[in-house]
């Protein structure tokens, strides 16, 4: 485990232990990533309908709508990634196509 300076100690006093942080024989250190949560848990307000679809769809596909709502957010933000990396390539070849026809 790493050890943490006193003044980290201090800061992280002042607004609680956060969950990365144990105290461990008197002394505060880091966990060890494996001990690090992968998740975490939030609140969210969504309209109704909106969740009824999602629950819907979820059970369609076999899933706990919760499993369901973080796959369509994975996706969105992949595909999001993948078409800002097109668009890059794509204003990449048109410079390069202007350069050639000049």
């Amino acid at each position: 485990m790493n050890k943490i300076s006193e003044n980290d100690v201090f800061e992280y006093y002042k607004n609680g232990l956060p969950n990365d942080f144990i105290l461990d024989s008197s002394k505060v250190v880091r966990r060890e990533k494996a001990e690090i949560p992968t998740t975490i848990q939030i609140s969210i307000k969504f309209e109704f309908d909106l969740l009824k679809e999602i629950k819907e769809k979820a059970e369609k596909k076999g899933l706990p709508y919760q499993t369901f709502m973080k796959q369509i957010l994975k996706n969105y933000l992949k595909n999001e990634s993948i078409s800002n990396d097109i668009k890059e390539i794509k204003e990449k070849l048109y410079s390069i196509e202007k350069k050639i026809n000049k």
